[in-house]
């Protein structure tokens, strides 16, 4: 027996527990009722499990056998009255084990008991889940769950920034996944019309239609929508935007920057859903503050407003700003993504915050708050993402401050920015020549 595996938990406790119960239920006094688990077959990715419910009950007639786990049937009219209930438990638990690919059975002589087995093949992993939330999930793990489909899995990514897509897609290179991309939640709405997607990644905060709006949208047109995965992809981790996503209709929650390692265990259960007719995905922890704090992988901050502050008292010098650069987030990112998939994805960063540093100082002469918030967080998350903590750091104090920030403040921190770029720039450039070397 393997020691972990990758499953849906909730639903095998719930089949087995309806077995044991109607195994109770129909044994007198005095019998004998045995649970057991064995291991039929196993590889090296998958193992086969059987559950068994056995019982020296009242036992089942040969020719009612067929029709057991049919919808509201019982296998005799008279054990309605005798023992009470209406026979349907047997048709979910069908319904659970097939959604969950896999079979179950009834082997029964009238008047000697009956034994109920079921059997999964599960995915076999190597790390141990922590309470609450999904267990890292290896690649072997993973690419086996992906080759149960049949096909490739099918991804909306739905990110306005070029190197947050360039991220993701680079760490799923190597799956057989499809991903489309989609710049904020006007072409989400319009690409969900039109293309099958298994799960969608959703980004929260995007110019036009942001995140949340998109999600309301999507439910509201019902059907395989109304259940569909969607995760929220947001740099701001804190509680009160894990609320936001799950009102609007989000499954779950990841914060930026992306790590493989969550991203593969958020697809693997995904995965799952689609592979067993949605019976795959957990539900949510109950502490979404938990939540925010083990996901965040960003600077630390105590709020948007902690961040403006700590920006101030770094200008009075009680607070030392960050470094330029952590060579440890670039390290990580590489080992994730590949000595070209971090050149490429570096390039692209340099290259869009020049952009973006532009329009950010046209906003900053402008009313236009909003807009000057969404994208000096854009910034923000792009700049976690490859270890530019200085630099993130300054566009959170503006975005955390872009609400009812004066001109003068505006122009003040985008100078800032221009400043703490032009460091982080001289740093990519060390890095690309490194990598060329």
């Amino acid at each position: 027996m393997p020691a972990l595996m990758l499953g849906d938990q909730g639903r095998i406790r719930q089949v087995l527990l309806n077995l044991a119960g109607n195994a109770l239920k129909f044994t007198a006094a005095g019998g004998e009722v045995e649970l057991s688990l064995g291991c039929a077959t196993r590889d090296a990715t998958t193992a086969r499990l059987e559950w068994s419910v056995r019982d020296t009950g009242i036992g089942i007639a040969s020719e009612r056998i067929d029709t057991l786990f049919s919808d509201y049937v019982q296998a005799d009219s008279s054990i309605n009255r005798r023992f009470g209930g209406t026979g349907l438990g047997l048709a979910i638990c069908k319904r659970l084990v097939e959604q969950m690919g896999g079979e179950i059975g009834v082997r029964s002589e009238l008047g000697r008991g009956s034994v109920f087995a079921f059997s999964l093949a599960l995915p076999i992993t190597d790390v141990a889940r922590r309470p609450g939330l999904a267990g890292p999930v290896s690649h072997a793990a993973f690419t086996a769950a992906l080759g149960r489909l049949g096909r490739p899995l099918r991804i909306l990514l739905v990110e306005d920034n070029a190197t947050n897509q360039l991220v993701v897609t680079r760490m799923l290179r190597s799956f057989d996944i499809v991903i489309r991309i989609a710049e904020d939640g006007l072409q989400a709405l319009a690409a969900v019309a039109e293309y099958p997607c298994d799960l969608i990644l959703m980004d929260v905060r995007m110019p036009g239609m942001d995140g949340l709006e998109a999600t309301r949208r999507i439910r509201a047109r019902g059907g395989r929508w109304a259940t569909l995965p969607i995760v929220a992809l947001t740099a701001n981790a804190f509680p009160d935007d894990v609320q936001a996503c799950r009102e609007a209709g989000m499954t779950s929650f990841m914060a930026k920057p992306v790590r493989k390692g969550m991203l593969i265990e958020t697809l693997a259960q995904a995965v799952q859903a689609v592979a067993y007719g949605g019976a795959g995905v957990e539900d949510a922890p109950n502490d979404e503050t938990a939540l925010a704090s083990d996901r965040h992988q960003g600077p630390p901050a105590d709020g948007r407003a902690g961040a403006a502050d700590g920006s101030r008292r770094r200008r009075r010098g009680d607070v030392p700003a960050p470094p330029v650069h952590d060579a440890a987030v670039a390290a990580e990112l590489r080992a994730e993504i590949g000595d070209d998939g971090f050149a490429e994805t570096l390039a692209c960063f340099l290259a869009d915050s020049r952009r973006r540093l532009d329009v950010l100082r046209a906003l900053a002469v402008t009313p236009e708050r909003k807009m000057l918030g969404i994208e000096a967080h854009t910034l923000k998350g792009a700049a976690n993402a490859l270890g530019f903590r200085r630099l993130a750091e300054i566009a959170l104090a503006l975005e955390g401050e872009a609400a009812a920030i004066t001109p003068a403040r505006a122009r003040e921190l985008t100078a800032t920015l221009d400043r703490a770029f032009a460091e982080a720039d001289s740093v990519g450039r060390a890095l690309t020549a490194g990598h060329a070397a």
